[in-house]
């Protein structure tokens, strides 16, 4: 069993990305997470204060796609609108991967800047 959560993360009331976060629900216990719990409260914050979970890294995947009707509809935009979906598996302090990610990002409201490493770091 997973647990899902979605949801619309907004600026000044406009719908900017949605957001899907899937745990497996036998590292959370006896918490399920509510939507007072992730009030303006990180997930990553929810984690470690409720289950004792830090997350201590995550790989990330950048790819462009198109809106499709649901999407569409959550985000108030029109289907096909592109998008900037960034996939994610976050891993905790024993180095397990206990959360995937998919955020799909209106690509007019955002702007990524990636620091990268050579091999002489």
């Amino acid at each position: 069993m997973v647990v899902v959560i979605e949801r619309v993360r907004t600026a000044n009331d406009i719908p900017i990305v949605l957001t899907r976060d899937i745990m497996p629900q036998n590292i959370l216990g006896n918490w399920m997470p509510t939507s007072d719990d992730l009030n303006g409260v990180s997930l990553y914050e929810c984690l470690e204060r409720y289950v004792n979970i830090r997350i201590v890294d995550g790989t990330a995947s950048f790819s462009p796609m198109q809106a499709n009707r649901e999407i569409a509809e959550k985000l108030s935009i029109p289907r096909n609108t592109l998008l900037l979906l960034i996939e994610q598996v976050d891993h905790d302090q024993d180095q397990r991967p206990v959360l995937y990610s998919a955020e799909y990002h209106l690509t007019d409201k955002f702007n990524f800047i990636i620091h990268r490493k050579g091999p002489a770091f």
